[in-house]
C-alpha cells in the first residue's frame, strides 16, 4: 500500500516487506495479519485521499517574505528555500482545523488605563513598609 503513494520505490518496499515477513512463522495468523494489515492500509488510503499530502500539493515553491520583526528569515548555513512548503495547507489529521492549536497574538498593552502618577504611587508606598519586608 505504500507503494502507491511512492510508486518509485516499489521494489525496495516488496524487499523490506518480504524480509519482515521471513521472520513471521508461516500459518493462519500470519496470512489474517497480512489480510488485515493490507485492509486497515487501504482504509487509510481512503480516508486521506485528497487531504493535500501528496507530492505535488506538498512540493509547492516558497518565497520567503521581507525581512520584519517576527517574519522568519532564512538563516546561514542553511540558506536555501523551505521544502515541502504546502504541507501547512493539508487536512490534519486529528484536529478540525490547522490553526485550532496555534498560540494567539498577546494583549496589546493598555497603557492608557494606568492613571498618571501610579507607578509614583506604588514607589511611594514600598518606601514606607518596615525593613525586611
Amino acid at each position: 500500500m505504500l507503494a502507491a503513494q511512492v510508486p518509485s520505490q516499489q521494489a525496495s518496499l516488496d524487499a523490506s516487506l518480504a524480509a519482515t515477513l521471513a521472520s513471521v512463522p508461516d500459518g493462519p495468523a500470519k496470512n489474517s495479519g497480512i489480510g488485515a494489515g493490507a485492509h486497515e492500509a487501504s482504509v487509510i488510503l481512503a480516508e486521506r485521499a485528497g487531504d493535500g499530502l501528496d507530492t505535488v500539493s506538498v512540493d509547492i515553491p516558497w518565497t520567503p517574505p521581507p525581512p520584519a520583526p517576527g517574519v522568519f528569515q532564512l538563516t546561514p548555513p542553511v540558506s536555501r528555500p523551505a521544502i515541502r512548503a504546502g504541507e501547512g495547507n493539508a487536512r490534519p489529521f486529528l484536529l478540525t482545523r490547522n490553526d485550532q492549536l496555534d498560540p494567539r497574538s498577546p494583549a496589546a498593552p493598555r497603557l492608557a488605563e494606568v492613571p498618571p502618577g501610579a507607578c509614583r504611587g506604588g514607589v511611594h508606598r514600598r518606601r514606607q513598609l518596615p525593613a525586611g519586608r
